[in-house]
């Protein structure tokens, strides 16, 4: 199949695979660290020159995050593909939090999970340099990737972890100021997220700006099990249906202190989460008079 589309396909379904790849494994990290050690866990240390991170994972993560304010919500996020091979196949962590999730995938344990995991390293970083893919690379990112997910999925299922709602969610939205914003920073759990963006001058806009906003849906979803609507001051605005990129030219008309945009996350299933629909964005900006 590979060899029958072309390199630029080839190059975004790795750069897919890969990302839900990091989506699943930030996850997995996130809930046993912070369950374990605290929401802290990136600094956390047992005494003074014992920590539970080595220095080069540690001190990299905590500059990206403050090299970027607003970019990233959680540490996690700021963790690169390396070091999160050297976590998930670290001896110690494989053995205490990551064996059962894993297992599935890994029976042979830690030593498997880096040499298998360690191959995505090279091809990520030829994504990340415009460099050439190869047909096999490829093959790798997929079966790899592949095995890791379905690992994690089933053990979340034989945990009951997964939720009691299983609907598409969306997991992380950037805006065209650079913010970022995660699922579990501005959950409301009655009604979806919630992001205001009122409070900071930084996020003002007045008429002649333009505003873009990006979601990602749970990528654990085909983009076909499920419908984006796009709403400004409860209108719909059907150019933008299914697309996960909205863009709003700003018009005397959106002069408001509160204006809201709307994302809506409606899945194929005939229930759903809130009565007609399974998710919500909520994002209110500010917009000034004209100057």
């Amino acid at each position: 199949m590979l060899n029958a589309i072309s390199s630029d396909e080839i190059r975004s379904i790795c750069r897919q695979q890969l990302e839900m790849f990091e989506f699943w494994s930030k996850r997995l990290i996130h809930d046993k660290f912070s369950t374990t050690y605290g929401s802290e866990y990136i600094t956390h240390r047992f005494s003074d020159d014992n920590y539970l991170f080595n220095k080069s994972i540690r001190e990299g993560v905590i500059r990206r995050f403050e090299s970027k304010p607003g970019r990233y919500s959680r540490f996690v996020d700021a963790l690169l593909i390396d070091d999160i091979v050297a976590i998930l196949s670290n001896p110690k962590f494989y053995k205490d939090l990551f064996y059962e999730p894993l297992n599935e995938a890994y029976p042979d344990g830690n030593v498997v999970v880096r040499t298998f995991l360690g191959r995505l390293i090279p091809i990520r970083n030829n994504l990340s340099h415009a460099n050439s893919i190869s047909i096999r690379s490829a093959e790798q990112v997929i079966c790899y990737t592949n095995d890791f997910i379905d690992s994690l999925k089933n053990y979340y299922v034989r945990e009951n972890i997964a939720m009691q709602y299983n609907v598409p969610l969306i997991t992380k939205v950037v805006d065209s100021n650079g913010n970022e914003l995660y699922r579990d920073n501005h959950n409301d759990p009655r009604s979806g997220m919630q992001w205001d963006l009122t409070k900071d001058t930084r996020n003002y806009l007045r008429p002649g700006d333009s505003f873009r906003v990006e979601v990602e849906v749970d990528p654990s979803f085909d983009v076909n099990e499920y419908s984006i609507i796009w709403r400004i001051n409860h209108i719909e605005m059907k150019r933008f249906k299914n697309k996960n990129i909205f863009n709003l030219r700003i018009l005397d008309e959106h002069v408001s202190i509160n204006l809201p945009i709307e994302c809506e996350i409606v899945s194929n299933k005939k229930w759903h989460k809130y009565n007609h629909y399974d998710d919500c964005l909520n994002i209110y900006l500010r917009v000034l008079p004209p100057l």
